[in-house]
């Protein structure tokens, strides 16, 4: 598997378009028209609004970002107090296995 960010990293953009991968922008700059905006041969880093990022649309960039960061802290606290709302089957390695009788 591939985890790459075409439109907000550099070599990613490289990359796709060397292999003719489609790039789909996440991040509108101020003042851009959401229906024409498309990332030409550098790709875009600086601030703006989300877009084509699903639930997180219309968030700003740095916001959606610390919002993420605070989700993954709360996720790895709940996790040291053995607390994640998962099923057996999504278990941690270090917790036995549940035993349905």
């Amino acid at each position: 598997a591939i985890f790459a960010c075409p439109a907000g990293d550099q070599r990613d953009l490289d990359f796709a378009r060397k292999y003719d991968l489609p790039v789909l922008p996440i991040v509108l700059p101020e003042g851009e028209d959401a229906e024409v905006f498309t990332i030409g041969s550098e790709a875009y880093t600086g601030p703006g609004t989300l877009f084509n990022s699903g639930f997180l649309n219309g968030m700003d960039i740095i916001y959606a970002n610390t919002k993420r960061t605070l989700s993954i802290a709360v996720y790895r606290d709940m996790a040291k107090r053995d607390r994640l709302p998962i099923g057996p089957h999504l278990r941690p390695l270090s917790m036995p296995p549940v035993v349905m009788t």
